[in-house]
């Protein structure tokens, strides 16, 4: 017997299976192996039954063991219960089956004799160079080949969508929803718990598949999520990569020292590292589907403009709201064009944006001219138009599909009616690229998904500028004083990290008496600050250890005799450090800190609501410069920040250079664990570092 495969772990032969052995093959109705059967006997490829249990099933011989088979198959489907799938995968090493797909469930989803034995099958498959899909897995579907290698019969169409999905159940959803939507498959590919066969690995291959134009990827919890993302952007630029999650809740990645690292374990950074790699993602599987479609049809856009031109106000309303809700621009119609419009058609439309011609009438002639003129112009990247799905009217799709060809620009069609109706009309425009809808919302996801995805492909991205060899070599010597036994550093000593990292900033004094405290508090002028300096004691509020706006030096003789005594109870080596109060601003949180993800870089609102208000952003490291800018921008507080046409209100550049430091010393210096400015106070003066923290690795 010769083996029919090739040694990839997941290529063309492992989506062309040539002959088939289900392992748990089943006659038993509601059982997954009888589900197998079912699914793959239309396909016509050549199926090897495997269970002790039976002679034959559905008419088919049924083998009790593999070493009974009469040729090696291509592919193996493994339905037993866990313990049994080892010993089998071995076998099938053992044999020179290549291709396995383990659809058997309990393993690490279910506890950790589970996990033991998947990571037995991990480390088998990579030893034999198997291409196994799984476990957990619902299988893969290839409908070129109508081949449906999963136990859930299905009726499916061909066309240019490619899913990769962890979860059976939400991959499913979403064939069904690209059903509802008239869109067919190119291939669905259940990665499970990637066991073998990753969700990256997957991706890579469908990005130079000919068959597929646009990609789903449904997940919860990948392996390299990082690595995955890094490659799904540059798949991106070629193929649309929609990403659809479930375990919205939250992204729990490790409690840490810092309001960055507590931030990270509660917070959901995920979205914020979509946004950075340009990647779209999707509510449900109903906006995924949309997504997919419209992005598989659609021209690129050249901006984020929209004009919605409608014979019936009130659904284009809903559909701007939800539109400009997505960041979509809806200028208005310029004066001279509309009396452009107005005078090729001898009518008074005087449009606005929804431009609704309602008042004459659905002319075809007329919506051709404004659409025409109005996609021609320089004023709008993108026409949404609305039509009313009634036998009593002609319907303008000739004139719009010549309006968007002769401009080249991208247009949709939202036909207002019934899903069924829906169902049975023509849909002969989409051969024109003009995603074709029949409900509001989903018309307006689908523009919202043109213009965002031709947005992420125009960006330019600036790496940030390294450290120096002088800086590096001032920050080595700093972090070696610290011995091996040191994790959290003081105030003083995170602020003297920052200044050698060439940060300018003022590194407080060390007071150690209630007079020293008078006295320095003299020396630099009133009114300051009195606060805890510590290396053992993280949040200096907490435990009162913080005294403001002190404008004398008794004041802070008496501070400082009240402080010292009972800090020093928490922490005996507890000092004070005397600072010069900040003027008025607005206060920022910066931090950074290392996760399974890799290196993360956050902003948000800061000050003592900066947990409570969870206003941040992430980036995953290394980031550009434009990264950095769309982060700040992305923040819910960015309007203290930065005007409407987004011209910042301050100098922004001192604070870009300061993230740009503090990514550059993550990136230099793994012991550096975590490192937080909470809070750093925009003044208009410039940036102030009112507190540091650095947490050092073991």
């Amino acid at each position: 017997m010769v083996w029919e495969g090739d040694d990839c772990l997941i290529n063309e032969s492992f989506f062309h299976p040539r002959s088939i052995v289900i392992i748990g093959a089943s006659a038993s109705a509601g059982r997954i192996g009888s589900g197998l059967v079912q699914s793959m006997l239309p396909s016509g490829i050549e199926l090897l039954l495997l269970n002790p249990n039976y002679d034959s099933i559905f008419s088919l011989p049924c083998y009790h063991s593999l070493s009974e088979l009469p040729k090696l198959p291509s592919h193996a489907f493994i339905a037993v219960k866990r313990e049994l799938v080892l010993p089998y995968l071995r076998e099938c090493a053992g044999l020179g089956v290549k291709n396995v797909v383990i659809i058997s469930a309990g393993f690490k989803e279910k506890d950790a004799r589970g996990a033991a034995l998947e990571e037995k099958i991990r480390q088998l498959a990579a030893a034999e160079e198997m291409s196994v899909l799984g476990p957990n897995t619902l299988g893969f579907i290839h409908t070129a080949i109508g081949f449906n290698g999963t136990f859930l019969p299905s009726e499916l169409s061909s066309g240019p969508i490619s899913v990769i999905s962890q979860s059976g159940g939400v991959g499913m959803a979403l064939l069904s929803a690209l059903r509802d939507q008239r869109c067919g498959l190119a291939k669905w590919v259940g990665i499970g718990n990637e066991a073998g066969v990753t969700a990256l690995e997957a991706l890579d291959y469908l990005a130079d598949d000919p068959a597929t134009k646009a990609i789903a990827v449904c997940f919860e919890g990948l392996r390299d999520l990082g690595a995955f993302l890094r490659r799904a952007s540059e798949v991106n630029r070629n193929k649309p990569v929609v990403l659809l999650r479930d375990g919205k809740s939250g992204v729990g990645l490790r409690a840490a020292a810092s309001h960055t690292g507590a931030m990270v374990y509660a917070g959901n950074v995920l979205p914020s590292l979509f946004r950075q790699f340009g990647l779209l993602e999707a509510s449900w599987t109903r906006d995924c589907a949309v997504m997919l479609k419209a992005l598989s049809l659609a021209p690129r856009a050249a901006g984020k403009r929209a004009v919605l031109l409608t014979n019936t106000a009130g659904p284009s309303v809903l559909a701007a709201d939800i539109m400009e809700a997505n960041g979509v621009s809806l200028p208005p119609v310029p004066d001279g064009l509309s009396r452009a419009i107005d005078e090729a058609s001898g009518l008074a439309m005087e449009l606005k944006n929804p431009a609704d011609i309602s008042s004459n009438g659905l002319s075809p002639r007329n919506y051709g001219i404004a659409a025409k003129a109005l996609l021609s112009s320089d004023a709008y990247d993108l026409l949404l138009g609305f039509f009313s799905l009634n036998a009593h009217l002609k319907l303008p799709e000739h004139e719009l599909t010549a309006a968007a060809r002769e401009a080249g620009k991208p247009a949709v069609a939202c036909f207002l009616a019934a899903q069924s109706t829906f169902e049975n009309y023509p849909l002969t425009i989409e051969k024109s690229g003009i995603p074709c809808f029949c409900d509001p919302h989903d018309a307006a996801v689908a523009c919202s998904a043109i213009l965002s995805y031709g947005e992420a492909l125009r960006r330019t991205e600036s790496p940030l500028l390294p450290l120096s060899a002088d800086r590096i070599s001032a920050v080595s010597d700093h972090l070696a004083s610290f011995g091996s036994f040191r994790t959290i550093l003081s105030e003083r000593e995170s602020k003297t990290l920052l200044l050698r990292s060439g940060v300018e900033l003022m590194v407080p004094p060390r007071v150690e008496t209630p007079h020293e405290a008078a006295d320095e508090a003299a020396r630099r002028g009133f009114p300051v600050a009195l606060k805890l300096d510590s290396s053992r004691i993280t949040h200096k509020s907490a435990v009162g250890g913080v005294r403001l706006s002190l404008c004398s030096e008794q004041a802070v003789f008496d501070a400082a005799a009240e402080m010292l005594p009972r800090l020093r109870a928490l922490d005996p080596d507890a000092a004070l450090s005397v600072q010069p109060m900040a003027g008025d601003g607005f206060e920022l949180i910066l931090g950074a800190v290392r996760s399974p993800l890799g290196v993360l870089l956050m902003a948000g609102m800061g000050g003592r609501y900066a947990e409570a208000l969870q206003d941040r952003s992430f980036c995953l490291l290394p980031a550009s410069r434009e990264t950095l800018e769309r982060m700040l921008r992305s923040l819910r507080c960015s309007p203290v920040l930065y005007a409407a046409d987004g011209t910042p209100r301050f100098d922004e550049a001192p604070l870009l250079s300061l993230l740009s430091v503090m990514s550059a010393l993550m990136e230099r210096f793994p012991r550096l664990g975590e490192l937080e400015i909470n809070p750093c106070r925009i003044t208009k003066d410039g940036i102030c570092v009112l507190d540091a923290r650095a947490v050092l690795s073991p």
